[in-house]
C-alpha cells in the first residue's frame, strides 16, 4: 500500500528553488509512524509503468 504518491518537490526545474519537500516530508512522517500531511501531489513527466500496463 503505498502512503504517498507524487512529485519529490515543488520545483522540478531548479533545485536550490525548492520550497516544499512533499516526499521528503512523507518519509519523515511514515518513520515517526505518523501520516504524510499530503498523500498525493500532481507530479509532473512521464508516469511509470508495470510490465501489465495497456493502453
Amino acid at each position: 500500500m503505498a502512503s504517498y504518491i507524487g512529485t519529490i518537490n515543488d520545483n522540478y526545474k531548479i533545485a536550490s528553488a525548492v520550497e516544499k519537500k512533499y516526499l521528503e516530508n512523507a518519509v519523515n512522517a511514515l518513520m515517526k509512524r505518523e501520516n504524510p500531511d499530503s498523500d498525493f501531489t500532481k507530479a509532473i513527466g512521464c508516469s511509470i509503468k508495470d510490465k501489465n500496463y495497456i493502453k
